[in-house]
């Protein structure tokens, strides 16, 4: 191994310990009430080595969040599939959620409202959209939701696409918050949302 490639991964891997040190700082007192400095103790560093990394803390936390949004869904065992059931799959999306947060969860805390978010980050009337030839291989979230919108097409949601992102949403918001407060027993809730998502209890607007 060269010089070159030897520094270039302690570089990635104080990277890695900087993002997990401000992961535990973030979740312990949110993006203002946690320092440059804090962070740099927690990683065991000064700070004039964080600021290398990361010149701002906003740059950080950006960071924090747009890594953990794809370590979950790179987590999840593989995009829907044409043909399958809408259900099903967001089920295994909500499992693999619950999953991965109660494994991680400082980041949970940090996280929880950024993957909302960069579930409905690249949202278009039509659905979620990226331009293939700027970027042919979509970000683990993007793939995933391109996917399940296309499952959506075939049942009562295709009229309103974004009523089903709204209700999806809201799904991870309201299981956010049990976790958080320490409700683990999700089972029955889970099932109410499931049968929500195949009978809306509202009118859906039909396309032809």
């Amino acid at each position: 191994m060269s010089i070159e490639d030897r520094r270039a991964r302690e570089r990635e891997q104080r990277r890695v310990e900087i993002l997990a040190a401000a992961t535990r700082a973030f979740a312990q007192a949110g993006i203002d009430g946690a320092s440059m400095g804090a962070i740099a103790r927690q990683a065991e560093l000064g700070k004039a080595t964080l600021y290398y990394y990361f010149p701002t803390k906003e740059a950080l936390y950006d960071a924090v969040m747009d890594e953990g949004t794809e370590a979950f869904f790179a987590s999840l065992p593989e995009a829907p599939a044409r043909g399958e059931d809408l259900a099903d799959a967001v089920e295994a999306l909500l499992r693999g959620y619950l999953a991965f947060f109660e494994q991680q969860p400082d980041l949970h805390r940090v996280l929880a409202h950024r993957l909302v978010h960069a579930m409905g980050a690249s949202w278009a009337p039509g659905g979620p959209h990226h331009a293939a030839s700027e970027q042919p291989q979509p970000p683990a979230h993007l793939a995933f939701m391109l996917r399940l919108m296309g499952l959506v097409q075939a049942t009562p949601w295709r009229g309103d696409p974004a009523a089903f992102h709204a209700f999806l949403a809201d799904v991870l918001i309201v299981l956010s918050q049990r976790i958080l407060a320490g409700q683990h027993e999700l089972d029955a809730a889970l099932a109410f949302y499931l049968s929500v998502l195949r009978h809306p209890p509202f009118r859906l607007e039909t396309s032809p």
